[in-house]
């Protein structure tokens, strides 16, 4: 992997587009004799050419990755039929100390953020009511549904986690590797929380690596790592409560609870 300097992080051009606008603004009225009328036009120009920008940027960030990802299972690359190697070295960032951290149950319903081909679904589908994974990769998405297709309690969405409307709430919600192509951690976690029954459980894996690139085959993708006071500061923020937090070699993760509604 090669470190690069982060993109820019959202709004940052919204940002700069409204101080521009206003300087703009300004300007005009003092040409014109009519500060007044002029700063508000500035700023209304400026913020609009600034959101265009930073929503052409994560929309190509996004086409990045789902292009990644489609281009990964042409390449046959499938982590649920990789060897028992590459498996365990996988297992440095969601091996079998995360999987218990779910403390699935067969009354309990699950969520996976990123469920990619179903390498992690397939040690949960087993042990619980009902399993939805979601995924921006179409062609990630039909490879899981192949690999889970003797599981009749699997659901598989296509689409983005971060705009995706559920329709319901569920006892688990989990992520692993996944939360470093969401710029904004703090509206993802929000949102777990709102997903989770009374009492759920969040658990999520990070990894500990804070490059800003992954450099795969070829492709450049952008990613947002986070650091481990970043993601405390952020379950905190959605109302939700540490309930424990360990590392691996290549991962922290966390496990937070909603509370129960008396």
């Amino acid at each position: 992997m090669k470190k690069q300097p982060k993109k820019p992080e959202p709004n940052t051009y919204m940002s700069l587009g409204l101080s521009l606008g206003l300087c703009f603004g300004a300007a005009l009225g003092t040409i014109f004799d009519d500060i007044s009328m002029y700063i508000p036009i500035g700023m209304c120009l400026g913020l609009s050419i600034g959101t265009m920008i930073d929503f052409s940027i994560a929309k190509q960030n996004k086409d990045s990755v789902v292009r990644h990802y489609d281009l990964l299972i042409e390449e046959n690359n499938d982590p649920v039929h990789d060897s028992v190697q590459l498996s365990e070295y996988m297992d440095k960032w969601d091996g079998p100390d995360f999987i218990s951290a779910l403390e699935t149950s067969l009354e309990k319903s699950v969520l996976e953020i990123g469920v990619g081909t179903g390498r992690l679904a397939l040690k949960v589908c087993g042990s619980c009511k009902h399993f939805t994974g979601i995924d921006i990769s179409p062609k990630s998405v039909d490879r899981a549904k192949e690999n889970l297709k003797t599981f009749d309690n699997a659901a598989l969405i296509c689409g983005d986690y971060m705009e995706y409307k559920f329709t319901g709430t569920f006892d688990i919600v989990y992520s692993s590797l996944t939360f470093m192509h969401i710029s904004d951690t703090q509206t993802a976690i929000r949102k777990a929380s709102r997903l989770l029954s009374s009492g759920g459980r969040f658990v999520l894996s990070t990894d500990k690596n804070q490059n800003t690139v992954i450099d795969m085959n070829g492709r450049i993708l952008n990613i947002y790592p986070d650091t481990p006071d970043e993601i405390i500061k952020a379950i905190k923020n959605a109302k939700l409560t540490l309930h424990k937090q360990f590392e691996t070699e290549f991962a922290h993760i966390f496990v937070a609870l909603k509370e129960e509604k008396q």
